[in-house]
């Protein structure tokens, strides 16, 4: 005889274990009010949902296995105490809502229809999780990684599929998915398959070493991207983010754009301006933060392959050569604080011609030639270098759109001169040094400068002139009585030396005057 609904039993109001099994139920309705329930067991009935457990907040057995259920028995109300569920043998799709099972241990759901590991993220909240059964589910029988999955997202589960977990699998399970950006990983962030719906990520301090998105990840509207302190070596597997515009690299060890497959350093570039092969990828990204990478050149990171790059900051690295920018046309800002940079090479900034923004502070530069390719500049940064003298400011000179420098902390700075000298070389210069330029400041600079070079053309032209003077005011004494004496003969020499000497300054006055 099989009961096809409950009832009488309105009176049993500290009822604790009830067992259906084997039976015709439909539904669990005659049993609302055993509010005491602690276990329940309701197996080989034709149930297809029981909405009505969440009357039951002290129940820790619950055992619905070969049922006609389509989901989780569970409404918006928990059941906080319980401790065992089995579910095997019905027709589940989707275990949404088991993250609310808090207390959960032990996780039965056998021959089911579970099709995606993805799925499996809904148990990550369960902290108390000990084992778990998804034999004959899809995921379990397509999937070559199913039991390794498992092992290394939940890392309590001490059983799978009634087999214990090895010490051997734990170290394989993290050998074979530690450290990788996965569809998986982003899934488990964004807890979406939406992933055209992503327009951001941060993935900051994971233990990455390696990026697993594939051309088909979907992740087509991606802008922005944060990887920030993990031990990523390369772009790889970065590349396909066709949409990105901004990416953030800092504290990893990234060397490469993408890992080079052949033996030696040639499989890198073609050459050491970085022009060597390689066809344009990541055409949108516009920012990359590559800091403290411990980069010591930037030929392997061809960078010539992202034309659209226009910002780019390396800070923090062991950068001693500027080299392999070429073909970073749209470039606008370049940051090389904190490297090990002496001076520019003749070619070193040739292609950057749209450089707006210069950050070279905190290097070891003592020569300032060879900016004359950045003729747009507008700031520079060069605070806390080896500058010593005013020739090396000067030949900031060619920098005629200039509004704003630094060169603070440099011994040159500390000499009395610099300020104005600067201010009279750069017309345009707005701040110095994060002081504003005034206009006073400007009109004496202008007056102590061009009259200082003025003199010195003067003084210069003078120069040129000097032999010609001396060359015709030589005079040759000649008939002179041998009767002299020695000491007439001297005095004689030396008025007429004092003549010539006067006759020069005379000459030099009146041209000068002449020129007024």
């Amino acid at each position: 005889m099989h009961v096809h609904q409950i009832s009488c039993l309105d009176q049993l109001v500290n009822l604790k274990w009830a067992c259906f099994r084997g039976n015709a139920l439909t539904d669990i309705q005659g049993i609302e009010s055993c509010h005491k329930l602690e276990e329940l067991t309701l197996d080989d009935n034709y149930l297809q949902n029981c909405l009505s457990l969440h009357r039951f907040p002290h129940l820790r057995w619950l055992s619905l296995e070969n049922n006609h259920l389509t989901s989780l028995p569970l409404s918006s109300s928990p059941l906080p105490q319980l401790t065992y569920i089995n579910i095997s043998r019905n027709y589940i799709r989707d275990i949404t809502g088991i993250e609310t099972l808090t207390s959960l241990q032990e996780f039965y759901a056998s021959h089911n229809y579970l099709e995606n590991l993805r799925q499996l993220f809904s148990l990550k909240p369960l902290v108390h999780l000990v084992a778990i059964d998804l034999t004959c589910n899809p995921l379990a029988s397509h999937s070559a990684h199913y039991r390794l999955f498992c092992i290394y997202h939940f890392p309590t589960i001490k059983a799978i599929d009634a087999r214990a977990v090895t010490n051997t699998e734990i170290g394989l399970a993290k050998e074979k998915l530690g450290g990788r950006l996965s569809q998986d990983l982003v899934y488990e962030k964004c807890h979406s398959n939406d992933f055209n719906a992503i327009k951001k990520l941060d993935f900051v301090q994971c233990g990455l070493k390696h990026v697993d998105l594939s051309p088909v990840s979907n992740l087509d509207n991606l802008v922005s991207l944060n990887l920030e302190h993990n031990s990523l070596t390369s772009f790889s597997g970065l590349i396909h983010l066709s949409k990105l515009k901004v990416l953030c690299l800092n504290h990893n060890r990234v060397e490469y754009l993408i890992r080079p497959t052949g033996s030696g350093p040639s499989s890198t570039s073609s050459g050491g301006g970085g022009g060597g092969g390689g066809d344009p990828v990541m055409q949108n990204l516009q920012v990359l933060h590559l800091a403290y990478n411990g980069i010591n050149s930037l030929v392997p990171l061809q960078l010539y392959r992202l034309p659209g790059l226009r910002a780019l900051f390396l800070q923090g690295n062991e950068i001693s050569r500027i080299e392999g920018l070429d073909g970073l046309h749209h470039l606008t800002e370049l940051v090389l604080d904190r490297n090990k940079i002496k001076c520019m090479q003749e070619n070193s900034l040739q292609h950057l011609v749209t450089l707006k923004e210069f950050h070279l502070e905190e290097n070891r530069l003592s020569d300032l030639s060879h900016f004359e390719s950045v003729k747009n500049l507008e700031r520079l940064y060069l605070g806390m270098n080896r500058i010593q003298d005013y020739s090396e400011l000067e030949k900031l000179g060619c920098l005629s759109y200039l509004i704003e420098l630094s060169i603070i902390s440099n011994p040159i700075s500390r000499r009395m001169q610099h300020r104005s000298l600067l201010i009279y070389k750069l017309p345009s210069l707005q701040s110095l040094d994060g002081v504003m330029v005034t206009s006073d400041e400007r009109q004496t600079a202008e007056a102590t400068f061009s009259d200082r070079c003025q003199h010195q053309d003067e003084d210069q032209a003078d120069t040129a002139l000097l032999p010609s003077l001396t060359n015709a005011g030589q005079v040759k004494v000649m008939n002179v009585p041998l009767y002299m004496s020695t000491h007439t003969s001297r005095q004689s020499q030396a008025m007429e030396a004092r003549a010539l000497h006067l006759q020069t300054l005379q000459a030099f006055q009146d041209r000068r005057k002449g020129r007024r």
